[in-house]
């Protein structure tokens, strides 16, 4: 309630990146999601590992991220460009629409497998189950 009472709610450093992260990618033509494993991967952000965005980003698994504007408190941060946010996640819906419309058996095989090649090297054995049901 501090940072509210404040006006500072959503003005950390870590926010302010990840509205870098969307300019950085968007600039690049890359979907939000992308924009995001990017910049965790190229950062060398701590416990990466543990990041689905960055597993996609490194094994080149489509990840989309569909945002309301406004609805984050990143939105708050100065460095915040609409712009850059909505483009970004138009992108992500135009590639998942692609990835749906042409998803077959072979795809879904290869992206499994990526998967499971990501719970392997983090060692996370409880989460494997999830993998063998998929």
């Amino acid at each position: 309630a501090k940072y509210i009472s404040e006006g500072q709610f959503g003005l950390w450093e870590e926010d302010a990146m990840y509205n870098e992260a969307v300019i950085e990618g968007n600039k690049l033509g890359l979907g939000f999601g992308e924009s995001l494993g990017k910049y965790i991967v190229e950062h060398n952000f701590p416990y990466q590992e543990y990041s689905l965005l960055a597993a996609c980003y490194k094994y080149q698994v489509p990840a989309t991220v569909h945002v309301g504007i406004g609805c984050d408190i990143v939105h708050v941060q100065l460095n915040c460009d609409g712009a850059a946010v909505g483009e970004a996640s138009y992108r992500d819906f135009l590639i998942y629409a692609n990835t749906v419309e042409n998803l077959d058996t072979d795809s879904m095989d290869e992206l499994a497998k990526k998967l499971c090649i990501w719970v392997l090297e983090r060692g996370d054995l409880s989460f494997s189950a999830y993998v063998v049901v998929w």
